[in-house]
């Protein structure tokens, strides 16, 4: 016969035990609204520039077309220069090939600017911050991948707190994006979009 101490422990495991298989059964469901949270997303106004978030071609092209329709005259691209010397070696020249990358998209080359160094969204930030603070700029539209923009969301409103400037976001559409949210955590790059 079963103490009360361990009738309980017995009913904690079991309960756990369901719990746990009804959470595997139905983690399609719970998932993918977790992934649909994880989208943050401001309504478009013009911003004095638009900030492509750790260089990458969905996010480029994004940035290419909110500049395209008008919604800045100007595109602030992150690039993390130490980790595109480790990809392609010290013979490349990483501030000319990304300046091409950007002008191969549409933007006038004069209406680039550049963020080097940045190893994290938090780092990214800060230096969108101190940028947007000397150019006397009142708002910035951030571009990032969906399962990206509620942390980057977060850090960016702290980061921007009583500066005067309005981060605005802005998720490269589904259509465009790697990280779609059908089964995101079944993929690298999305899942780890979220923790970077």
């Amino acid at each position: 016969m079963l103490t009360g101490r361990r009738r309980k422990l017995t009913a904690l495991l079991g309960f756990l035990v369901v719990l746990s298989v009804g959470a595997w059964v139905f983690r399609d469901i719970w998932l993918t609204q977790i992934g649909q949270w994880l989208v943050v997303e401001t309504p478009l106004a013009k911003s004095d520039a638009i900030l492509v978030l750790a260089l990458n071609e969905s996010r480029l092209h994004h940035g290419w077309t909110l500049f395209d329709r008008g919604w800045s005259d100007t595109v602030l691209v992150s690039v993390g220069q130490h980790l595109l010397q480790n990809c392609f070696g010290s013979d490349v020249d990483i501030p000319q090939w990304t300046k091409n990358r950007v002008v191969s998209h549409g933007v006038p080359e004069d209406r680039v600017r550049f963020l080097w160094r940045a190893t994290s969204t938090f780092d990214e930030a800060e230096l969108a911050r101190n940028t947007a603070i000397a150019r006397g700029w009142s708002s910035l539209m951030v571009v990032s991948d969906r399962t990206h923009m509620r942390r980057a969301s977060f850090i960016f409103q702290r980061v921007f707190e009583s500066t005067g400037v309005e981060p605005r976001f802005s998720a490269v559409p589904k259509s465009a994006s790697w990280s779609d949210l059908d089964r995101w955590w079944t993929r690298e790059g999305s899942a780890f979009t979220m923790v970077k």
